[in-house]
């Protein structure tokens, strides 16, 4: 293949991973806003602040309780995770030729993802609430990491430097 060609398929998919970012922090500021300003309402439906919820989203998210926003963003996460894992295994995949690639890239991002998500499952083996919020924290930060363009990146360049390493 044309090394252009390859260099201009990866580089817009790298941008399409990066503009994804844009899209994914959107979305759960605006349902963190809406949940704010609905723990805010009085039993009387009067709101003690101001509602910062994006217009756009607040016309598909304006009718939902705070439980139905919280498994709303519990399906983004799963969504956005699948989204960033299936695009940077193609990106990887794609820039490397080899399919080999992008399953080390799509195994690494499962163990990673389960990792996040036993961290997170073991919050509820303790009692203290200290150790709860780590282990809440935690498990998110390395959502977070996974629903971003970062392990496209990281993956794209440690596994350059392993191959240049290796010649």
């Amino acid at each position: 293949m044309n090394r252009v060609l390859k260099y201009s398929i990866v580089g817009l998919g790298l941008c399409l991973v990066f503009y994804l970012d844009f899209v994914r922090d959107y979305i759960f500021k605006n349902i963190g806003f809406q949940i704010y300003y609905l723990q805010h309402l009085s039993t009387d439906g009067v709101s003690s602040i101001e509602n910062y919820t994006d217009s756009l989203m607040e016309t598909y998210i304006a009718d939902l309780s705070i439980k139905e926003l919280n498994n709303l963003k519990w399906f983004f996460t799963a969504a956005f995770s699948l989204t960033f894992g299936i695009v940077g295994a193609a990106i990887n995949g794609f820039f490397y030729q080899t399919r080999t690639v992008a399953y080390y890239f799509f195994i690494l991002y499962i163990l990673l993802f389960f990792g996040a998500f036993l961290i997170y499952m073991s919050s509820y083996l303790s009692s203290s609430y200290s150790f709860q919020n780590k282990a809440y924290l935690i498990a998110m930060e390395i959502s977070h990491f996974l629903q971003s363009s970062l392990p496209s990146l990281f993956f794209l360049v440690s596994f350059k430097l392993f191959n240049m390493n290796k010649k």
